[in-house]
């Protein structure tokens, strides 16, 4: 098989479980842990994905509390967190403040750890390029290791 999911309400099986599936040369394998604890023994077993129910909540709630402190001021239109929080992809419109519409992106110079991943023109997607350029109410998304960014002016060095 190509992928495993451990779901029982144990966790010491799950991870057992989990480590008989990569032994036996399943690709993905992802136990269910509740107790952050056992997260030494994924490691050491080199298994770097998991569900942890309490972890899922908790972003869940970080995420909404956060894109309620953004919602005053902001043109953030939604946010996603990646890689343990240390990432985020942030979808902002476009609004009258932008400092940079019509500037092609290859004239900009953005802070380190921003990347400009996509833009929505009219509902048109684009794959971002050095070329491209944004226009007022088009949807932009910015991949950032900067955590917080407010506004889309704040991708600019």
């Amino acid at each position: 098989m190509d992928a495993f999911v451990a779901l029982t309400d144990n966790d010491e099986e799950n991870v057992i479980i989990s480590m008989f599936a990569a032994s036996q040369g399943v690709g993905r394998v992802m136990p269910k842990i509740n107790r952050m604890s056992l997260e030494f023994l994924l490691k050491k077993f080199d298994m770097i994905n998991s569900v942890s129910p309490k972890y899922i909540t908790a972003n869940r709630i970080v995420r909404y509390v956060r894109a309620m402190q953004n919602a005053v001021g902001s043109n953030i239109e939604s946010l996603i967190t990646l890689n343990d929080n240390t990432v985020e992809a942030l979808e902002f419109r476009v609004r009258k403040n932008c400092k940079f519409i019509g500037v092609p992106l290859k004239n900009l110079t953005f802070k380190p750890g921003i990347l400009i991943g996509y833009i929505s023109h009219n509902g048109h997607p684009e794959i971002a390029n050095g070329n491209s350029s944004v226009q007022l109410d088009d949807t932009i998304v910015v991949v950032s290791s900067i955590s917080k960014l407010r506004d889309l002016n704040d991708v600019l060095a």
